[in-house]
């Protein structure tokens, strides 16, 4: 993808993607409530008898396969956690950057940009707004955009834009 179609394509998903953070950070800070320990034990310590007595009718089978889940269930939650941190260092660095880059615009670019895709304002509420034409918008919209291109070309150039082609 082009540099320039990268850029609106990161403006116009802006907030799925802050969604998307909220969402890895909600699944990384409950990952651990998934209760293990208690049904491992009832596998360790269950009879198939029925007996209401606390002895074990259960065989090492039983205690070897539910020590068996505990680590499979503990290698499942370390992969997740390391694809959840992945994904969501990802995005955050990206939102970070465009926000900041969005920061260092001139204020009526900036303004432009973060009332059209960040907080949805359409064309003509924008018109209503700031007294200009849709037109005197667009070219804003545009102008900023192409000071976008020239703040995150040196990153594309060296390769630290991996969707993008300079």
């Amino acid at each position: 993808m082009e540099l320039r179609e990268n850029i609106l394509y990161l403006l116009e998903h802006y907030n799925q993607m802050r969604v998307e953070i909220d969402t890895l950070k909600f699944e990384m800070r409950n990952l651990n409530r998934m209760k293990d320990v208690e049904m491992i034990e009832a596998l360790t310590f269950s009879s198939s008898l029925g007996e209401k007595v606390a002895s074990s009718g259960a065989s090492d089978k039983t205690a070897g396969i539910a020590l068996s889940y505990q680590e499979q269930l503990e290698r499942l939650r370390d992969e997740a956690k390391a694809a959840i941190s992945t994904k969501l260092s990802a995005l955050v660095l990206t939102i970070d950057r465009l926000d900041f880059y969005i920061s260092k615009l001139p204020p009526v670019e900036g303004a432009v940009l973060r009332e059209y895709y960040i907080e949805n304002y359409s064309w003509r509420d924008l018109q209503e707004l700031k007294g200009v034409t849709a037109k005197t918008l667009i070219r804003h919209r545009d102008e900023a955009v192409d000071r976008l291109v020239r703040m995150y070309s040196p990153l594309a150039e060296a390769g630290l834009l991996p969707d993008c082609n300079r």
